[in-house]
């Protein structure tokens, strides 16, 4: 298990990332629901939930990992935790996001937040960026997000354009399996969108959206965003 510290601790938020299956109709689930877990290391133990229903962003590929944003009074640091990739793609990946999760909040410096790996878990690629992305925000925001969506997007350094990702039936497969109504990709796979076969699209509303922003907002309720 990996562990990286981006700065000293300051709050009580934990972010979980772990299997789930999510129920609709959707609600915006935020911080963070009666059946999400608190998790302290490799121990998971049950919480009170701050608000909300289910708390989440998914992106998955031969399987769906739910990022859960959870208030826990006796965790400190926040703590994020996911499943790193064997490859430092992947790891980039996440330390994009977040520096995209700084710029779009107008903050200088992210509040504290502790990485830690969770090997029991789907693998974490870049084509999670973006969800990891609604995650951070969610997390520092205290804001709630659909939690009937899911989301497949690869967001790079230096500009806030999304990019496309692979492997979308897999991802559909997932979304459906965790009862999901919609599924939110870059405009990019527009295209490889219309080629995933209709049995496996079935049941699936597309969303597509070009920027971090454009996906916030239609992740979450309307953002104060520090730049017009």
């Amino acid at each position: 298990m990996q562990t990286k510290t981006l700065s000293p601790p300051m709050s009580a938020f934990v972010a979980t990332a772990r299997a789930a299956k999510v129920t609709t109709p959707w609600t915006w689930a935020g911080p963070c629901g009666p059946t999400s877990p608190a998790t302290t290391g490799t121990t998971t133990t049950p919480h009170q939930p701050a608000h909300g229903d289910h708390a989440g962003v998914i992106e998955g590929a031969g399987g769906t990992t739910l990022l859960t944003v959870c208030r826990n009074m006796h965790h400190d640091p926040p703590v994020l935790n996911i499943t790193f990739g064997a490859d430092d793609a992947a790891q980039m990946g996440y330390l994009i996001a977040v520096h995209r999760a700084q710029e779009l909040l107008g903050i200088d410096q992210l509040p504290p937040l502790t990485i830690k790996g969770w090997p029991s878990l789907h693998v974490f690629g870049p084509s999670a960026s973006a969800a990891v992305l609604c995650a951070v925000v969610s997390l520092f925001t205290n804001r709630l997000c659909r939690s009937d969506t899911a989301v497949t997007a690869r967001v790079e350094f230096g500009t806030d354009e999304l990019f496309g990702v692979g492997f979308l039936a897999q991802k559909a497969w997932g979304a459906r399996k965790a009862e999901l109504t919609r599924l939110v990709m870059s405009t990019a796979d527009q295209d490889a969108w219309a080629a995933v076969p209709a049995a496996v699209r079935e049941g699936l509303t597309p969303v597509f959206v070009g920027t971090g922003r454009e996906l916030l907002d239609v992740m979450f309720k309307p953002l104060p965003w520090a730049v017009q």
